[in-house]
């Protein structure tokens, strides 16, 4: 059942059709890395309070995981989905067809 055929692999095929791929850049802003860093850093805060002891003290119990769960569930979820910053000045000025702006 082996139909042997003149076309070229499908990898060949693929890359002529649609061109060599082209690297895009990261979409994250400086905005992006400050707060990835700042996560970072509170997840790092949050693991060296657990780790000092006593054991069952308030640090270890409240701050510790409190740091931890902002740093892993807010701090860099926010980090990767933050946005560039829009100019609202601009949001509330619409151009009508005519080229006129309204106020």
């Amino acid at each position: 059942m082996n139909r042997q055929t003149n076309r070229p692999p499908r990898s060949a095929r693929r890359q002529t059709r649609r061109g060599p791929v082209q690297p895009q850049p990261l979409p994250y802003t400086g905005r992006n890395w400050r707060l990835f860093w700042i996560g970072l850093g509170l997840i790092g805060l949050g693991y060296i309070l657990l780790g000092i002891p006593p054991v069952n003290g308030f640090m270890t119990m409240t701050v510790a995981p409190l740091l931890l769960v902002a740093g892993y569930c807010v701090i860099i979820p926010l980090a990767l989905l933050a946005g560039e910053k829009k100019d609202r000045r601009m949001e509330g000025q619409q151009e009508d067809p005519k080229g006129d702006e309204k106020r």
